[in-house]
């Protein structure tokens, strides 16, 4: 018998002992979701799993936070127990709500905007707007400004659009 094999054992003699989603799990009441939630928020999948199972079985009514909860730790698995459960509707939002997850994950995000140094430039450009013979790099600079303003625009732009579309799919 190893230290896990005891441990299991002693907790089997004192119920109060177990965390309380396990002394939860053992009580013939429903589950208090509102007093469990600190425990089943950062749950495991296992975990999440039984109260899950418990929760269809006495017909008890998943808070959407719960939800979420289990389909980020393990979507697929969520599906499939509430569907096993005969719980169809709720199987088939949750079903959207991991293929929605996944496509986000797979179309490609462009990059993050980055900081530039535009104030930078433009003090600069007031500077050398005041230089004789600095007409080539003040015009190089202003026109590298230009464009780096006009692709940031254009990629907010597209980051909005591809957000919005799949937001809205």
């Amino acid at each position: 018998m190893g230290p896990d094999d005891l441990a299991a054992e002693l907790r089997e003699d004192d119920p109060e002992s177990l965390d309380p989603v396990q002394q939860a799990l053992l009580k013939p009441e429903k589950i208090d979701f509102d007093y469990l939630y600190p425990h089943l928020k950062d749950a495991d999948r296992d975990t999440l799993l039984a109260v899950t199972k418990r929760a269809i079985s006495t017909g008890q009514f998943l808070p959407i936070w719960f939800l979420k909860t289990y389909l980020e730790v393990d979507g697929a698995a969520c599906v499939r127990t509430l569907l096993q459960g005969g719980r169809v509707s709720e199987a088939g939002e949750a079903c959207v709500r991991v293929l929605r997850a996944e496509l986000l994950r797979l179309t490609p995000h462009p990059p993050a905007p980055r900081a530039a140094p535009l104030a930078l430039a433009d003090r600069v450009l007031r500077e050398l707007a005041h230089v004789r013979h600095a007409g080539e790099v003040y015009e190089d600079l202003q026109k590298l400004v230009e464009e780096y303003t006009q692709v940031v625009k254009r990629t907010s732009e597209d980051m909005k659009l591809s957000m919005n579309y799949y937001v809205a799919t």
